[in-house]
């Protein structure tokens, strides 16, 4: 499998006067799809994914598609920070900064999920009754199983289904402190930090 991404970043300072220092920056992401190799020509292996929730009302999903969402390709992410003397014997300073991250997706979280064939779910479940109608006895191997899933004819339903345009999750992270020198050897400094999250499934 793979997952293709990179990412780039530009950051510095600028001393704007005798008292103000800004810290800007911009830091650009790209998050690519997962994209499962087949081993067999004969299986031609892939996360299935149904393409969308098309009728919410009615439950009506896209068509099957071999991989779960598109590249996010678009991450764009600026920070800013700041630190101001507030006084003229640089004793008392002010500090702030803002940020925005993005995050990738973790791989680990499909690899187990990748199917050899549409038809061929990636778990079954048979009731006491139909395993002894199939004549199952333990032990049963999968490769013992495929033969018998695939005879059913099931439809080619994923059992776990992504949206196929899936955003990159992301944070805001938010700071301001003071800091105060009250001798040469002590300071006091105090900050109010707030850390927010966007949530992907």
């Amino acid at each position: 499998m793979s997952m293709p991404s990179f990412g780039f970043y530009g950051q510095d300072d600028w001393r704007v006067s005798r008292k103000l220092v800004l810290n800007l920056g911009l830091r650009y992401d790209r998050y690519g799809a997962f994209n499962p190799k087949a081993q067999y020509k004969d299986q031609p292996a892939g996360l299935f994914n149904l393409d969308g929730l098309l009728d919410s009302m009615n439950f009506m999903w896209g068509p099957l598609r071999d991989k779960p969402f598109e590249s996010d390709n678009l991450n764009l992410g600026p920070r800013f920070g700041f630190a101001y003397t507030a006084d003229s014997g640089g004793d008392f300073v002010v500090r702030g900064g803002f940020g925005l991250s993005f995050s990738g997706f973790d791989a680990s979280h499909y690899q187990s999920r990748v199917a050899r064939i549409p038809r061929l779910p990636f778990t079954v479940t048979f009731s006491r009754a139909e395993a002894a109608a199939l004549g199952l006895k333990f032990p049963v191997t999968n490769e013992d199983m495929v033969p018998i899933v695939l005879a059913q004819n099931r439809p080619a339903q994923p059992e776990t289904r992504y949206d196929p345009n899936l955003q990159s999750p992301y944070a805001m992270s938010y700071t301001l402190g003071i800091q105060r020198a009250l001798t040469p050897r002590l300071m006091v400094e105090t900050a109010f930090v707030e850390h927010a999250e966007s949530s992907t499934t």
